[in-house]
């Protein structure tokens, strides 16, 4: 089987409320006043309060660009609450020269995905490459140290541009447009690293996205759902039950996120028990790139290992 070289995404999906695919939230000055920043679109808040009202129904498809010293000489507790309250939020922090080291090391712990400096001039292409670090790193972080060690490097790409799709309110067509290839090609490559098909693949990732989003202390079950793009809560119950049996309540009282990625990984684990290793003498030879922002890798799978 052979895979074609992928392409940078060129098509850009938009939710059914018309918002790009991608934004910004800016609560800094040091990025100039562009209503669009490569596929990013970009809106303002001009103080904390107004942040923290706008919080709760930030959609996954934002970056927040954050300046904790725009009016103080240290981060103000409004900032560690946005970062302590909405962990699933991806968040760019803008810092002067003078920062404090330690302040610096508690932001990253605190879930901080990139740093820029102000005292640098950032061109537009540049922001929106750290924009695309910075994309869907929080679901991308918790789903990849919580993986079974059976899932081999090319899978794991997958599954981190699987994320960055769902945290797009994208489906199976996006994951393959992502790579500028068809679904049938995504299919072909699941097919070879011993993945569920891709839509099974993008309903997991989404779950585990909404879950996510259940664990900030600052959302409801339902705006959780909706800010992952489902359109009722009932479309999200029918979801989760389909691969979990459970309710959102119950999940969110033993932890939503935790509990979701251990029902993934067993999926993962009899999906994969349930298909023969492809033979040695047969290797797939598997071309997969990494998201926005990583390199990308080009591997020789020989048999998949086994579980």
């Amino acid at each position: 089987m052979s895979i074609k070289d992928p392409m940078e995404m060129t098509a850009f999906k938009t939710f059914e409320n018309n918002q790009p695919e991608r934004s910004i939230l800016l609560f800094t000055s040091s990025l100039g006043r562009h209503p669009v920043l490569g596929r990013y679109s970009t809106d303002r808040v001009t103080s904390w309060s107004e942040l923290r009202e706008r919080l709760p129904h930030v959609r996954p498809n934002t970056v927040l660009a954050l300046e904790p010293y725009a009016q103080t000489k240290n981060a103000p507790p409004e900032f560690w609450e946005a970062l302590s309250g909405f962990p699933s939020l991806a968040v760019i922090a803008a810092v002067p020269p003078h920062a404090p080291q330690l302040e610096l090391r508690r932001m990253v712990l605190a879930g901080v995905s990139e740093f820029l400096d102000m005292r640098l001039s950032y061109p537009r292409a540049l922001v929106e490459r750290l924009a695309d670090n910075a994309f869907a790193r929080p679901l991308k972080r918790r789903v990849e140290a919580g993986l079974s060690r059976f899932l081999s490097g090319d899978a794991r790409v997958l599954i981190r541009a699987a994320a960055e799709v769902a945290a797009s309110a994208g489906d199976a067509e996006m994951l393959g447009r992502s790579f500028g290839v068809t679904p049938t090609t995504v299919t072909k490559w699941c097919d070879a690293l011993r993945l569920p098909p891709p839509r099974r693949l993008q309903l997991w990732l989404r779950l585990l996205l909404t879950a996510q989003l259940m664990d900030d202390a600052g959302r409801s079950i339902s705006a959780a759902a909706r800010a992952a793009g489902y359109a009722t809560d009932r479309s999200f119950r029918r979801a989760l039950h389909s691969v979990s049996g459970a309710a959102p309540r119950e999940l969110r009282k033993h932890g939503a996120f935790d509990s979701l990625l251990a029902a993934f990984n067993a999926d993962v684990h009899q999906f994969r028990a349930d298909r023969k290793p492809r033979p040695a003498a047969s290797p797939a030879r598997v071309l997969v790139p990494l998201s926005a922002g990583e390199n990308q890798v080009e591997a020789l799978s020989a048999a998949a290992p086994k579980h």
